[in-house]
């Protein structure tokens, strides 16, 4: 019995033992698997956010914009694609959209005005009641050049302009005298006193239409001059006017102003 117990152990001591995965193997497993599918990634897709800008070139209208500035005389308020502007010298109603834009104004005691433009093209028309004063505009302007026409059915008128580099600035003597008269009716209407505008204001305006005729001529003068700004300009320009009564002129004009 003890020599086939002997015999036992000593053949499973020469039998092969089974083979064992060795951790290279297990790596080499690892790397021959297949990669990740993108579409079963959790991750969420990359989204860009819409500016402001890009909502209003898109023509999104959700943003509405209301803007009031109140600077004493004058009144400005904004409203999506509406402006209203008034100052003590009228009032003006627009409405614009891209490069279209299109006006309804009133000067106080003078003319009502529409005026239309699309890209460099500009119509417009004016009308004073009580006076043969029927004016009808057309003009273009593209860079430095710009042209206009005038036309007066009832006053039997008509002019056309032609420009090119800066305005030209009011002659020296001309606005010394729109000046000069700007002033004087402001001091007329300041010594009627504080309170006539409150007793009757028709009655107060009806009275002094000459006097803001002659402050808003001052004053839209001084403005365009302002708005010329600093540095060297030149600016050339030629005017042709007709009428029944002054007959054909013509007026050229060349100015540099530093």
């Amino acid at each position: 019995m003890s020599d086939f117990l002997e015999k036992e152990d000593k053949r499973k001591a020469e039998s092969i033992a089974f083979a064992e995965p060795t951790k290279e193997t297990a790596q080499q497993t690892a790397m021959l698997k297949p990669p990740a599918s993108p579409v079963s990634s959790s991750k969420s897709p990359i989204q860009k956010k819409e500016t402001k800008n890009e909502k209003k070139k898109s023509g999104d209208d959700s943003g509405v914009d209301i803007d009031i500035k109140l600077l004493p005389p004058k009144l400005q308020m904004s409203f999506w694609r509406f402006k209203l502007m008034a100052d003590t010298g009228g009032t003006k109603f627009k409405y614009s959209q891209g490069d279209f834009s299109t006006g309804l104004g009133y000067k106080y005691g003078s003319s009502l005005s529409l005026g239309v433009s699309k890209g460099p093209f500009s119509g417009s028309a004016s009308y004073q009641p009580g006076a043969s004063d029927f004016t009808l505009g057309a003009g273009y302007k593209q860079g430095a050049f710009n042209a206009g026409l005038s036309v007066n059915p009832l006053g039997q008128s008509a002019s056309l302009s032609l420009g090119l580099g800066a305005p030209l600035a009011p002659m020296p003597e001309p606005f010394s005298m729109a000046m000069q008269s700007g002033g004087d009716a402001a001091t007329n209407m300041m010594m009627q006193g504080p309170m006539a505008p409150l007793n009757d204001p028709m009655g107060y305006y009806d009275h002094n239409k000459d006097n803001i005729a002659d402050i808003s001529k001052a004053a839209k003068m001084a403005g365009d001059l302002a708005k010329q700004g600093k540095g060297i300009k030149f600016g050339a320009g030629a005017r042709l006017s007709a009428s029944q009564l002054s007959g054909i002129s013509l007026t050229l004009g060349l100015q540099g102003h530093f």
